[in-house]
């Protein structure tokens, strides 16, 4: 079900991001009581990003507008439809199921998994050292009207090793006690990515 979830959620960002405006407005979030996060899909890659991102962005929400309530939704049911009508009509409800002002929605992607040849491939125990973009999408709709309210990305690229290399891998992202480094990687991706909520960037 979540790759299904996933597929529909990379349809629907595809269809807003066409018929939307290139570069987001920015947004200011303080007269809002509660604000949901959906958690983030997540396409070409297994792991926990979808964990890291949300908890991210939940985080940075609570730092920026103190006043308001966070609220953790797990992600979103197949009644999502591929018409903008449709996903309205399941933001609507899903803000009214759980009260909230505005919804948030993201979906992460890593692409361009390759090798790295150029700072030499091999690591020790004959790791692969491999390439890899990741890009992260966030857009907030309004909880009443169910409209996209506001949107933005943000990408880079990060470096992994594995013991085998395939194009058509999906990378694993954990995070152990004694690597921490996707962490770190996440947590710029969403600091970058929230540029235009921070209350400082208003004006």
């Amino acid at each position: 079900m979540k790759n299904s979830v996933i597929l529909i959620l990379a349809a629907l960002f595809a269809v807003h991001c066409a018929a939307g405006p290139a570069t987001a407005p920015k947004t200011d979030l303080s007269g809002f009581n509660r604000i949901g996060i959906l958690e983030f899909a997540v396409k070409n890659a297994r792991g926990v990003l979808d964990e890291m991102a949300t908890d991210r962005l939940s985080q940075h929400l609570k730092e920026y507008y103190k006043n308001a309530e966070i609220i953790l939704l797990d992600n979103p049911p197949e009644t999502f439809g591929e018409e903008p009508e449709e996903w309205s009509e399941t933001v609507r409800k899903i803000a009214s199921e759980n009260q909230l002002d505005v919804l948030f929605l993201g979906m992460i992607e890593v692409s361009d998994f390759r090798p790295d040849m150029k700072v030499g491939s091999l690591m020790k125990r004959s790791r692969i050292r491999t390439k890899f973009r990741m890009t992260a999408e966030l857009k907030l709709f309004n909880g009443r009207t169910g409209k996209q309210v506001w949107e933005d990305s943000y990408s880079r690229e990060g470096h992994a090793s594995y013991d085998h290399f395939s194009k058509n891998i999906n990378p694993d992202f954990y995070v152990s006690d004694k690597d921490e480094s996707y962490m770190r990687f996440v947590r710029n991706l969403i600091y970058h990515l929230t540029e235009d909520l921070r209350p400082s960037k208003k004006g």
